[in-house]
């Protein structure tokens, strides 16, 4: 369809060029016969061949050069004939060298015109030539710069002097989520935050006006506004440009929101270590300081200038081996993290303890830029370590004391107790006679009860006192526990009896057995009882109960009705000599020692000792031996 309304151009073209030929040709030929005629009309002594040369100046309305010499030889022609037709008059050498001039001046005319016509040619096809470059060019530009707006991912916008949008990429519908079509023909103030378009207007106003020269080039932040809704923060660098009178601005516009992000963590970076409580410092590879925090001029009492430029050495101290140091940069030479103990010095030479951590900054090549350093000040926490180790050994000497007085107590105190209990018990049967007065009788179980019970107290403390050493050893055996409840039971029964407490004991005989020390086993339960009868009121009952949990431990409850304790109380029963009633008019007798000798002697058993309490509603103590102790 295309190739046919070409030709038809074209042939409409060629009629309309004949028909212009044709109607020159008819001026040219009347042209011809009308100086033709006054030439034959005028006598020969007139130049009546000179004016043929305007027959040849209508060649000037041809459109090729051909023409022109046609209508050169044509006026030739008509001279010469005019020669001989004209009436005859003057001189003949004067005519012949008129005629002559006038052939000249025809054909003289006719090469300049040609020569004329020629230039005109290559002139036009010059220009021609120099057009197509021109616009090819232009368009190979238009096309360079389309490629390069398009495949940008920065957004490129330009405006009119209006601020209307008249050029829009792609990178501007990424950043602002407006296509192409619903972008161009749209005032610039789209892209601007309510809060600045007033601002914007008058400033872009400026810039058109050329009032702001010093902005075009110049890269500012600003807010932008997205399509959403949503702003973010850009850059926009701005040029202006013009196509005659018309003025347009370009902008190239970058999002910077990440920029910024990184900028805010980096600042909180900064600022945590500027604020950091330790010492920091930032080191070249050789040492060189670089950066130090606010807390290292506090510390050190260095100024920035003393310290800047200048290495670590600025506050060693003498008393760390040189060899510590050697190994500081052996570590961080092999790219590995340093961490010790060092004492450092200030300015005005006091000395402190550092905790001192130095490790390598890398780049994303892997490679070692420079070494950050962190100082704690430790000198309290060796102070107190100091204190700790002083203490520890003083403790070991008291501990030591102890074990000496533990043996002396035991070796001192229980052999005279033992004669006492002896002999008073050997008086009281009265094996070698009478005692002859009743009184003495009384006095004598006063004296083998407190002598007994001076010995369970000695007794009971030095168990403790094993326990807490930990050099308290079991001597363990398979036993049954109905038996060890049972025997415990009828130990206590008389007391309880004599208190109108009733015990109930619910231990079924089947249980297997346990692998346990029996004696200490059976010292738990005795103080189990004794606290649930000690405390428990006349008419009140004390049960104690037995089996097996879920996961194969193995556990006894004593359960008493008796007065009970409070959370305050029961803390204070459970600590070493701690007593609930403590004055010296208690109603109940005891050294403090029953509950946490029992706790202690379930705890070398691997076992677990719970007391759970309600005051004046009772207490229930469980004591569990763990599965491999069962069976």
């Amino acid at each position: 369809m295309k190739s046919n309304q070409n030709v038809e151009v074209d042939v409409a073209g060629a009629q309309r060029r004949t028909s212009a030929i044709l109607r020159e040709s008819v001026l040219a030929a009347l042209l011809a016969g009308v100086i033709f005629a006054v030439d034959t009309a005028l006598p020969l002594g007139v130049a009546g061949g000179v004016p043929y040369v305007a027959l040849v100046l209508m060649g000037l309305r041809f459109p090729h050069t051909k023409y022109i010499y046609l209508l050169a030889v044509c006026g030739s022609v008509l001279t010469i004939a005019g020669y001989f037709l004209s009436p005859h008059g003057g001189v003949f050498e004067v005519v012949l060298a008129n005629r002559g001039l006038a052939l000249f001046a025809i054909w003289i005319t006719a090469f300049l015109l040609a020569s004329r016509n020629h230039i005109e040619a290559k002139l036009h096809a010059s220009l021609e030539d120099e057009i197509s470059l021109r616009v090819a060019e232009l368009k190979i530009s238009e096309a360079r710069f389309r490629a390069v707006s398009e495949s940008a991912t920065d957004a490129i916008i330009t405006a009119d002097k209006n601020g209307l949008i008249i050029h829009w990429n792609r990178g501007a519908q990424r950043l602002f989520g407006y296509a192409a079509s619903e972008a161009i023909g749209q005032p610039i103030t789209i892209l601007i935050p309510d809060r600045h378009k007033n601002a914007h207007s008058v400033g872009f106003e400026r810039v058109m006006a050329g009032g702001e020269r010093h902005l075009e080039g110049t890269t500012v932040e600003i807010e932008a506004l997205r399509k959403d809704g949503t702003e973010c923060p850009v850059e926009l660098t701005l040029s202006t440009w013009k196509v005659g009178d018309e003025a347009f601005a370009t902008s190239i516009i970058r999002d910077i929101s990440d920029r910024c992000q990184v900028t805010v963590e980096l600042h909180k970076l900064s600022q945590a270590v500027e604020q950091s409580p330790h010492m920091m410092l930032l080191t070249d590879t050789q040492g060189v300081i670089e950066y130090a925090n606010a807390k290292f001029f506090k510390v050190t009492g260095f100024s920035p200038e003393e310290v800047i430029g200048q290495t670590p050495r600025i506050i060693k101290s003498e008393n760390t081996p040189r060899s510590v140091y050697d190994n500081l940069w052996h570590t961080i030479g092999l790219g590995q993290v340093w961490q010790h103990e060092l004492e450092d010095r200030c300015k005005n030479g006091d000395t402190f303890w550092a905790d001192v951590t130095i490790a390598p900054i890398r780049s994303q090549d892997g490679i070692i830029t420079h070494y950050s350093a962190a100082h704690e000040n430790i000198t309290l926490r060796k102070d107190a370590e100091r204190e700790m180790i002083e203490a520890k050994k003083q403790a070991e000497i008291a501990s030591r004391a102890k074990s000496d007085l533990m043996a002396n107590m035991s070796h001192e105190l229980r052999t005279p107790l033992n004669a006492i209990i002896g002999f008073s018990s050997a008086m009281q049967e009265e094996i070698f006679g009478p005692v002859g007065n009743i009184k003495y009788l009384e006095y004598l179980a006063d004296i083998l009860n407190s002598g007994q019970h001076l010995l369970d107290l000695i007794n009971d403390i030095l168990d403790v006192s094993a326990i807490e050493a930990g050099a308290l050893g079991l001597q363990e055996s398979k036993v049954s526990l109905s038996r060890i409840v049972d025997s415990s039971v009828r130990i206590i029964k008389p007391r309880a009896d004599q208190g109108q407490v009733r015990i109930i004991t619910a231990v079924d005989e089947g249980l297997p057995l346990i692998y346990v020390d029996e004696r200490r086993v059976k010292q738990v339960l005795l103080n189990m009882l004794s606290n649930a009868v000690k405390f428990t009121l006349k008419g009140g009952e004390v049960s104690v109960t037995s089996g097996l949990n879920d996961d194969g431990s193995l556990f006894v409850t004593v359960s008493d009705t008796g007065i009970g304790m409070d959370d305050d109380e029961l803390a204070m029963a459970l600590t070493t000599f701690g007593q609930v009633d403590s004055g010296l008019d208690r109603k109940h007798e005891g050294t403090g020692l029953g509950l946490p000798l029992t706790k202690g002697l379930m705890e070398i058993h691997n076992g677990t000792f719970v007391v759970e309490s309600e005051k004046s509603r009772g207490t229930q103590v469980t004591v569990t031996f763990p599965k491999d102790r069962v069976g």
